[in-house]
């Protein structure tokens, strides 16, 4: 397994400069990015795909977690069986900045390492295994519209973006400009065939629930979600009832913390045992190998 998550983090360095030159490169040229990084010979399927669904899973992924992979998997059986799944990281996050602290190659190393955790058990590996994708475009209209780009069939295609941030994002990450501009951009969203599968889940730290219903009835009462398009917001049934349901990317990183500060000895065990039901098994190995999330990280 080591030597595996070895010549995955290689495949990924050797695509860093080639691709910073892309984004760069389109970025002068005020063009959208977006590149499928893992695995390297994946991006032609997505292109070649005629499956009018895609599947994405759009996080900072800071780190990847087990309520990651059970949200992928919970809304891969709300969509046909043949839906591509990607796993995408915008460099340019609207709720979260772009994630300062985490290297860009360390966060994509993990959200390969979870794509490989996914593909445990897959009999059509080559085919359905998650793909992991890069872009600069941190609204959700403009992802969509991007990869619709990309895609054999762009016009027919769905995108489905599901999220294990808060479900209040949902409604408003779209737009900061007031209630028109959100129900436009949301709009814009919607008509050109984006969807959004949303999870009730607690919020970091407050014991709060964030509830999807509760939340689109918000949005559709303030005017922004035309009551035409609450349609196409999915709620994932009896999400809160799931082991990892309370697991979050920021209880990951105190936990991995408080890890790296512990002696040897029983503290250090139930905190690795608290770790291995948080956090995938290759991604937990990716955390540990590069000591990520401690004050030594990458040194």
């Amino acid at each position: 397994m080591a030597a595996a998550a070895a010549g995955r983090r290689a495949a990924l360095e050797s695509q860093m400069q080639q691709l910073l030159a892309q984004q760069a490169t389109q970025t002068a040229q005020a063009t959208p990015f977006l590149s499928v990084v893992y695995p390297q010979a994946s991006a032609p399927l997505l292109q070649r795909s005629t499956a009018a669904d895609l599947l994405v899973l759009d996080s900072s992924f800071n780190p990847p977690t087990l309520a990651h992979a059970s949200l992928l998997s919970a809304s891969r059986r709300l969509v046909p069986p043949s839906t591509p799944a990607l796993l995408l990281f915008a460099t340019h996050n609207m709720d979260k900045g772009a994630g300062a602290g985490t290297p860009l190659l360390d966060r994509l190393d993990l959200m390969a390492a979870l794509a490989d955790d996914l593909s445990d058990g897959i009999a059509d590996v080559a085919h359905d295994r998650p793909l992991v994708a890069l872009t600069d475009q941190g609204r959700f209209t403009d992802k969509l519209r991007v990869i619709q780009s990309l895609l054999a069939a762009p016009r027919s295609a769905r995108y489905y973006s599901t999220s294990a941030g808060s479900s209040s994002n949902s409604s408003s990450s779209d737009s900061d400009d007031g209630v028109a501009n959100a129900r436009t951009a949301l709009s814009a969203f919607f008509d050109g065939g984006g969807r959004f599968v949303c999870a009730d889940r607690f919020l970091d730290g407050s014991g709060t629930l964030g509830d999807v219903d509760q939340t689109l009835r918000d949005a559709v009462r303030a005017g922004v979600v035309a009551h035409t398009h609450a349609m196409h917001v999915q709620r994932i049934p009896d999400w809160t009832a799931t082991p990892v349901a309370d697991v979050s990317s920021t209880l990951v990183r105190r936990l991995v913390g408080e890890y790296w500060a512990a002696e040897a000895g029983d503290s250090r065990d139930r905190l690795m045992a608290a770790l291995r039901s948080a956090v995938g098994g290759r991604v937990l190995d990716a955390v540990l190998a590069r000591r990520l999330f401690s004050a030594n990280a990458n040194q």
